[in-house]
């Protein structure tokens, strides 16, 4: 017999337990969520709701993976009734908390509702050996764009049903190390993929940029919110750390000038006057938002896909924000230090491939100097992943635990909180080497 979908899933890698969503998530919108999405009467036999993620590991949503065992009545495939079918599936639903719900809109709601879907489509035209459908489950793929979006809604609240990567041997790299090159390689081309289908689709639907709100760093940062805290507090102990380092106090007192500018700096890199071609970018590529699909070969996993999550960052823009941030935040530092031109390489050569494939005027086509141009203009956001970003990325289970309630509420804390996260040895490391390259460049 083979073993059902709650003994198949590892409880003690992912470290779920049960919990009760709020009363508007519940074994009746879930029920409604499958019948939108397989457009026929569904019975549900089982439905269990459990956390996603760890405690404090999500700050601005609750996530939880539902378990459902379900009959589906009346379904039809090519016009024929189909017979009753019982099927077990994963679930996971992100509930978006009121506080960091945007007024005027939500680029994540767009690009689930209806721009991901669209990149999708161009990318299996041009690459079906890559994204075809998989004989395994009727909807899964060889390679993804994203998670499949079930439902999502945006009304008094923001909800969004998606398929459970984890359920397709998907699973999240070695953040704490960094990807290998290999690894950083299958990332690259990802974002190469998405960003050139994302350039097909503003080019053929100029209009559709209007629907996209600028990015949430667009107008800086605010010192009183949790990023702001989290982004200044933690400059203010880096620059306290790095003080004391040998041959650093210079280096410190340009980090504590960039500080004080820091809005006025970024409000200038993240102007639209910056980028000489747009894509749709990510916002926050680093590794706890990639997830890996790895083939055995021989006694070696080796990676056959990456794919992202979470778009709640996603605006309108420049690749060098996506590739400066993901570089700087998820790649192993020897790869950083002597593969970066290796990557940046392969990012052109399939972003070109890409848009080649798409039918994309020849003329327009972006050279690697325009690539190197577009990352020149963005090192400033990978200074901020650098020093703000890739500390968190790296964060341990037991520091990841209401880490964020504690920064925001209590100095002591918050004091601990960074004495634990920058001084992980992989986060001195790259400091010690990103903070020499940034004050060469002048950057800072």
């Amino acid at each position: 017999m083979n073993p059902s979908l709650e003994e198949q899933m590892d409880y003690e890698h992912l470290k779920v337990q049960p919990k009760q969503p709020p009363k508007y998530i519940n074994e009746y919108f879930i029920q409604q969520t499958l019948e939108v999405y397989y457009r026929c009467n569904v019975v549900l036999r089982k439905c269990r709701f459990y956390c996603a993620t760890r405690p404090g590991e999500t700050y601005s949503s609750e996530i939880y993976r539902v378990l459902v065992l379900f009959t589906l009545y009346n379904r039809r495939k090519n016009g024929i009734l189909c017979k009753p079918s019982t099927h077990e599936m994963s679930l996971i639903v992100k509930d978006v908390k009121m506080s960091f719900k945007r007024k005027e809109g939500s680029n994540e709601f767009m690009m689930h509702k209806y721009i991901l879907s669209r990149l999708m489509g161009k990318l299996m035209g041009i690459y079906p050996d890559e994204y075809s459908m998989e004989v395994v489950n009727d909807h899964e793929r060889v390679c993804k764009v994203s998670a499949d979006c079930l439902l999502c809604f945006r009304e008094k609240y923001e909800v969004y049903v998606l398929e459970d990567l984890t359920r397709m041997s998907f699973c999240q790299p070695n953040r704490f190390d960094g990807l290998d090159l290999i690894e950083s390689q299958y990332v690259m081309k990802k974002l190469a993929h998405i960003h050139a289908a994302s350039m097909v689709y503003l080019w053929q639907h100029p209009r559709a940029a209007g629907i996209f709100l600028p990015s949430p760093l667009a107008d800086g940062i605010a010192p009183s919110s949790y990023l702001g805290v989290s982004t200044f507090e933690g400059m203010r102990y880096a620059i306290e750390m790095v003080k004391r380092w040998p041959g650093f106090r210079d280096i410190a007192e340009r980090m504590r000038s960039t500080m004080e500018q820091f809005n006025r700096r970024l409000t200038e890199v993240m102007a639209h006057k910056r980028c000489a071609f747009k894509v749709l970018v990510h916002g926050e590529p680093w590794a706890k938002n990639i997830f890996m699909k790895y083939a055995q070969r021989g006694s070696d996993l080796s990676p056959r896909d990456a794919t992202f999550v979470d778009f709640q960052m996603t605006f309108i823009g420049s690749c060098g924000y996506d590739l400066n941030y993901f570089l700087q935040t998820s790649v192993d530092f020897n790869v950083l230090v002597h593969d970066r031109k290796t990557l940046i390489e392969w990012y052109h050569k399939q972003l070109t491939r890409t848009l080649i494939k798409l039918n994309y005027p020849i003329e327009k086509i972006p050279t690697m100097t325009m690539i190197l141009h577009e990352l020149w203009h963005f090192e400033f956001i990978g200074y901020y992943a650098l020093l703000v970003q890739l500390p968190i990325a790296c964060m341990d289970e037991d520091t990841t635990t209401d880490f964020r309630l504690k920064c925001i509420l209590n100095k002591s804390e918050r004091k601990k909180f960074f004495d634990i996260i920058y001084s992980y040895e992989r986060v001195q490391v790259m400091l010690y080497y990103g903070l020499r390259r940034f004050a060469v460049m002048g950057l800072i």
